[in-house]
């Protein structure tokens, strides 16, 4: 394989990294704070099994995500990072959700969610960034 460069991305591989160590700490600080404003606070209970579904939907969403991020980086594959774009819309609404729009936004839900939106935004502009070199690349 005389001539071939690499395309794929070791600083957005880095922040897939961190944002899988991220993912299980949100979530269990997250279930933690829901718990408390459960218990400290008057919930209507649609919001509160709204707030906890929305929440495992969105690790699993996450999980789903940063999997297609990876495997498109590491194989320089366009259709993974494509979906990985997609999901990450999905994403960095659910952190805006929970900074801004559940019941009640504590100080520490805003730095929660504040690492997790710098985290997933970063990460969509390096895959969009990386999905144009590999597309590039593919196409010479």
């Amino acid at each position: 394989m005389q001539g071939s460069r690499v395309l794929s991305s070791f600083v957005l591989e880095g922040f897939l990294t961190l944002n899988r160590l991220w993912t299980p700490i949100w979530f269990l600080l997250t279930l933690a704070l829901v718990i408390y404003k459960a218990v400290s606070f008057p919930f209507v209970r649609a919001s509160l099994g709204f707030e906890i579904t929305f929440m495992c939907v969105l690790v699993i969403i996450d999980l789903v995500r940063t999997k297609l991020g990876s495997q498109g980086n590491l194989t320089e594959s366009v259709a993974p990072l494509f979906l990985f774009l997609l999901l990450s819309l999905s994403t960095i609404f659910g952190c805006i959700f929970f900074l801004r729009l559940q019941t009640y936004v504590l100080a520490i839900d805003e730095v929660i969610n504040v690492i997790g939106l710098v985290l997933q935004c970063t990460e969509f502009l390096l895959a969009l960034i990386a999905t144009f070199v590999i597309h590039k690349g593919q196409s010479v």
